[in-house]
This record gives C-alpha cells, structure tokens and sequence, in this order.
C-alpha cells in the first residue's frame, strides 16, 4: 500500500539482495508496474528506494481497455 504522499514501508526482509517492483491498478481497473530496483538489505538499517513508473501509456480519462 502506498500513502497519499507515494510511500510505503517493506518490514522484516532478511538481509541480502532483492529486485523489488510495484504493481497496481488504476481506477479505470488497467494495471501498471515500475521498473524493478535492484536493493541491497543489510543486516541492520533502513534502505531508501524509489521506484519509477511509466504512466505514459495511461488510458485516456473515459477509456476502456479490453
């Protein structure tokens, strides 16, 4: 879940290497994804990490995708 000003909070990874991505849905039900991260854990701390979506491709306001 991501708030209202674009965060959000991954807890308890063990340390060590993840690809993390984004996935979700828009209103009109049309999903989008990020680019993958490439993160590397510690064994203590905080990591910060952005992720970059895409939404060029974003349906038009009133448009359906099959």
């Amino acid at each position: 879940t991501v708030d209202a000003a674009g965060g959000f909070l991954v807890e308890n990874l063990k340390p060590g290497e993840y690809r993390l991505s984004a996935l979700g849905t828009r209103e009109d039900s049309s999903r989008f994804s990020s680019r993958p991260a490439q993160v590397t854990m510690p064994a203590s701390g905080t990591v910060e990490v952005t992720l970059e979506v895409d939404l060029s491709n974003a349906p038009a306001p009133g448009s359906e995708r099959p």
